[in-house]
């Protein structure tokens, strides 16, 4: 009975570490998303404050 646990968790490890790298994948583009976005953010905000300066001139 013991060595067929043993078996199972073995057969069953691939899987799961499978899923944690996707999971980990996932996560570092949602991340790197993240920052590219807020340097987006960011390039608007100095363009905008650019333009309300011309336009008040």
């Amino acid at each position: 009975m013991k060595n067929q646990k043993l078996v199972n968790l073995r057969t069953q490890q691939p899987t799961v570490t499978k899923q944690q790298k996707a999971k980990q994948q996932k996560q570092t583009i949602a991340t790197q998303i993240a920052k590219k976005l807020q340097q987006m953010k960011q390039q608007l905000q100095m363009k905008l404050k650019k333009l309300q300066q011309t336009m008040k001139h």
